[in-house]
């Protein structure tokens, strides 16, 4: 099963670390990923451009209206797994260094076409 991991993270987390602790969180993260990948655990990661650069689409009465993300939870980039349940994946995500500065949601992926049903769970 697909899992998606977003990642938030204050928009001066990373700023605020000095050059050598920012690039060891780069590097390890790296390593995290690419050792997903090997166990093809990993189909894709990315960073995500901030907040300000983005647009919000609803449409509502026929209408298009678009707004700034001012105001939203911070998400600095994301990555989609595949797991076996939402405990691997959990498991998989922990070694995201990223978390020890913000926090990873874990949310089980659905087919567009299939009806939403609860993911499976199984004890730790």
């Amino acid at each position: 099963m697909k899992y998606l991991c977003l990642v938030y993270l204050e928009p001066d987390a990373l700023e605020t670390l000095p050059a050598e602790r920012r690039r060891a969180l780069f590097d390890e993260a790296a390593e995290h990923l690419a050792r997903l990948g090997e166990r093809d655990r990993l189909l894709v990661a990315e960073s995500l451009q901030p907040a300000a650069d983005a647009l919000r689409l609803c449409r509502r009465g026929g209408r298009l209206r678009l707004e700034a993300l001012v105001g939203t939870a911070p998400v600095q980039a994301f990555c989609l797994l595949e797991a076996r349940d939402l405990n691997e994946a959990v498991l998989l995500a922990s070694g995201l260094p990223q978390g020890r500065l913000g926090c990873i949601e874990v949310r089980p992926v659905g087919a567009l076409s299939a009806s939403p049903q609860p993911p499976e769970r199984t004890a730790p």
